[in-house]
């Protein structure tokens, strides 16, 4: 019996993966549209996590009724 005669089951989620993965596979732009995207919301949400992070941080070493925050 060969492959094309008798194709392997697919389970239920991986036939809109295959799919997908065929579609954006046809268009090199698309893929890296997609990429492009992908990395900038992550990096903007790095950044954005970092400023928190960072006034945070101040806020616990400088509290606003502090010595530190009356002299500046």
């Amino acid at each position: 019996m060969s492959r094309t005669e008798n194709p392997p089951a697919i389970l239920w989620w991986k036939a809109p993966l295959r799919e997908w993965v065929a579609h954006f596979a046809q268009s090199e732009e698309r893929v890296l549209l997609f990429l492009s995207i992908l990395i900038g919301a992550l990096t903007g949400l790095a950044v954005v996590a970092f400023i928190v992070l960072t006034e945070r941080l101040g806020m616990r070493l400088y509290p606003v009724g502090s010595a530190a925050g009356a002299a500046s």
